[in-house]
């Protein structure tokens, strides 16, 4: 069986493969009682695209501004990743949905 180590390992090859996720930070481990998967969440970010959350004219005038004067605004995206504990397969990653996003500038 795979260490938790191991797994974390994998599941952050996986996300950076599959997303191009750079420098991914774990959030949440795992192992599950019935099918030995380890269940990994993981959190990277990526720019932000202001359709992404219009609230209003205004919100998205403040995101184009702020872009313009060479301010990135990024965004953190969670993903679940779930590799099987004896083989080390990835069996799946899905997004994880949060109630609020975080937004960082940078």
């Amino acid at each position: 069986m795979l260490t938790v180590k191991e797994a974390v390992a994998i599941a952050a090859k996986a996300l950076s493969d599959a997303f191009g996720a750079e420098r991914p930070r774990l959030e949440e481990v795992e192992l599950t009682e019935g099918d030995a998967t380890w269940q990994i969440t993981l959190s990277f970010l990526r720019e932000f695209e202001p359709e992404e959350a219009v609230t209003s004219v205004f919100s998205v005038l403040a995101d184009v501004n702020e872009i313009a004067q060479g301010k990135k605004k990024l965004k953190r995206d969670y993903k679940v990743i779930r590799v099987d504990a004896a083989t080390g397969n990835v069996k799946s990653i899905r997004i994880r949905e949060l109630q609020s996003h975080a937004f960082v500038t940078e």
